[in-house]
């Protein structure tokens, strides 16, 4: 677990910026060049200039150097350029830095972002905090529960591959699965045995093209759950970024989206489960989701 703070920017037109696109990754620095390679985190939308902003990223291995970047962006959307990309083992002693009232064993990522003008620094430094002060890491429960065909369901989970989970136990991890997802599911998932998952990462319209990435087009994304669900009679289709198709789009073209293949779903072998992030959508557009699925809630922490 990494607790992650930063100052919130500002938008030279909004005065308040629009989007975070955190990133993290093992395989070395993140730069402008390979920034949307890096695992997507969900973060919270930017605050007035100047709040000091927080969150967790959790699921980070032991032992693993981890490397990280940020983006920002104004409601058009203009994405500033990638920050400086530090790198930090979770679990590992580091240097100690030059205050010695500090342990080196308990490490705190600060990203303070610095915008101005149209163009955009971000700056990403590393500094330590005193053990014991930050909360023990919580274990988040398990979900569970029976997924049955011609149903479509919907639940609140704060990582995609924990819901994503629930369809691949659905009758023994032998049915195929559409996933679609903001997230890298590859790298998001912890892998082992389950079922066969062909997965589609939704990336922005002026992000580089390649396999298994998906503009957030609501006609692509209607059109490959379609042609998936007519060449997979037993298929199974995971849905999340609701949000971020929203963005990109409106939310009831999203919803238009959602009630088509709600409608392909019922009354055949088919399952579908849309994941949102608790908190990320406006409690309006989460009601009016739920009137199309069944709701699953997950066990209390």
């Amino acid at each position: 677990m990494r607790a992650v703070q930063w100052t919130a920017p500002s938008d030279p037109d909004d005065a308040v910026a629009k989007w975070y696109d955190v990133r993290y990754t093992t395989s070395g620095p993140l730069t402008e060049s390979n920034f949307y390679s890096g695992t997507y985190y969900p973060s919270p939308f930017p605050s007035p200039p100047g709040t000091t902003e927080s969150f967790t990223l959790t699921g980070l291995q032991s032992g693993v150097m981890y490397w990280f970047a940020i983006k920002t962006s104004d409601t058009v959307p203009n994405w500033s350029v990638a920050s400086n990309s530090p790198s930090a083992t979770p679990g590992a002693p580091t240097n100690p830095p030059s205050l010695s009232s500090t342990p080196p064993w308990d490490v705190l990522l600060m990203l303070a972002i610095l915008l101005g003008g149209l163009g955009a620094a971000l700056a990403l430094v590393v500094r330590r905090r005193r053990a014991g002060k930050e909360p023990r890491p919580t274990v988040a429960p398990e979900i569970r529960a029976e997924l049955l065909p011609g149903r479509a369901y919907l639940i609140e989970a704060l990582r995609p591959s924990r819901s994503l989970v629930l369809l691949e136990r659905v009758d023994g991890g032998t049915r195929p699965v559409l996933a679609i997802s903001r997230a890298d599911l590859d790298l998001d998932r912890s892998g082992g045995d389950g079922a066969k998952v062909s997965g589609f990462r939704l990336v922005d319209r002026g992000s580089p093209r390649g396999e298994g990435l998906l503009p957030p087009s609501l006609e692509r994304t209607g059109l490959l759950v379609e042609e998936f669900l007519a060449a997979e009679p037993r298929g199974m289709v995971f849905l999340e970024g609701i949000e971020f198709l929203s963005d990109n789009n409106n939310f009831a073209g999203v919803l238009r989206l959602v009630r088509l293949i709600v409608d392909r779903i019922v009354r055949t072998d088919h399952v579908l489960l849309v994941s949102v992030a608790p908190g990320i959508l406006a409690l309006e557009d989460l009601r009016r989701l739920e009137t199309e699925m069944e709701v699953l809630t997950p066990p209390a922490s």
